[in-house]
């Protein structure tokens, strides 16, 4: 055999079986708790924030403290240990309610609200 088909081959051997041993996706796409980022940039406060492993609807509140004022501001929030794929669903002082869905929050470190 070729010495070029033979390194080949080890190649391959090797590539095949560190794929087989890559922990299964649900493992990785798990996270420990962290810090992300809300910036509003829209016109009106934020009264409510509320985050939900992606398409469960299971929301829970975030404590903010106090309103976020629109404008320009930004606070951070713990993200619960769990998923990385999770939804958002934030209350605005005049009661519209804006859902984000999904956010990769061990992708991103935060969101930007914009005009509505």
């Amino acid at each position: 055999m070729p010495m070029h088909r033979i390194v080949f081959a080890i190649a391959l051997a090797t590539l095949t079986s560190g794929c087989a041993s890559q922990p299964p996706q649900s493992q990785v796409a798990r996270r420990p708790s962290t810090s992300f980022r809300l910036v509003n940039a829209s016109f009106d406060s934020i009264v409510t924030l509320q985050i939900a492993p992606a398409g469960s609807n299971a929301f829970r509140t975030i404590d903010l403290g106090w309103p976020l004022q629109g404008g320009l501001t930004a606070t951070s929030f713990r993200v619960p240990a769990g998923e990385c794929l999770r939804d958002l669903r934030i209350t605005f002082r005049d009661g519209d309610v804006t859902q984000l869905s999904p956010i990769d929050m061990c992708r991103s470190n935060g969101v930007r609200i914009g005009a509505r």
